[in-house]
């Protein structure tokens, strides 16, 4: 299954990347909207391909006309297949700088992250700020449980004055009522 979910993965990414390339030509925040809008038809075909279709819930307590700054538990490479396009509108990842370097899934992933070096106080500097511009955009934020990040995040949340929205993975591991409701 592990196999299978690889080439799946691959093969729909490729088939995507056109599109992609297209979507990286466009200005802020529109590449990002569109973006989220192809990912999310590229995680439909994905996430069912493998035999782990998701079911959305809670999606009404976005706010419409609001932006969050949505924080997950890292469990797994499925995080972001199955959270992010569950978050209404555009929204951008805060991502280590290190799979960016990966040939064609590094443009993906740029597209739909903001980057950050951990190792570099500089690069964790400036993600902040463009962190701030993202949602200064209209557009979510996510990340996922690395303690710095989490603490970037709290902080620009309160600086910025912004909802912070607890995703479900949150307790994935530790609640039943979580693995009842998980997408596998």
């Amino acid at each position: 299954l592990a196999l299978w979910a690889l080439i799946l993965f691959l093969v729909t990414m490729i088939l995507f990347l056109i599109p992609f390339f297209i979507i990286y030509t466009f200005k802020e925040p529109k590449r990002t909207n569109l973006f989220i809008r192809f990912s999310r038809v590229w995680m439909g075909i994905f996430t069912v391909g493998i035999g782990c279709p998701v079911t959305v819930k809670g999606k009404e307590h976005f706010k419409k006309g609001e932006n969050y700054i949505v924080v997950c538990n890292h469990n797994s490479f499925m995080d972001i297949p199955v959270s992010v396009p569950g978050i209404p509108g555009g929204n951008k990842t805060i991502a280590k700088i290190e799979f960016a370097r990966i040939p064609l899934f590094g443009i993906v992933y740029k597209l739909g992250s903001v980057l950050v070096d951990r190792k570099n106080e500089a690069s964790r500097r400036a993600s902040v700020n463009k962190m701030k511009e993202v949602l200064e955009m209209g557009l979510h934020m996510f990340a996922q449980d690395v303690s710095k990040e989490k603490i970037l995040m709290m902080r620009m949340a309160v600086q910025s004055v912004r909802d912070i929205a607890n995703n479900l993975l949150v307790q994935y591991r530790d609640s039943q009522q979580a693995k009842d409701l998980a997408p596998c």
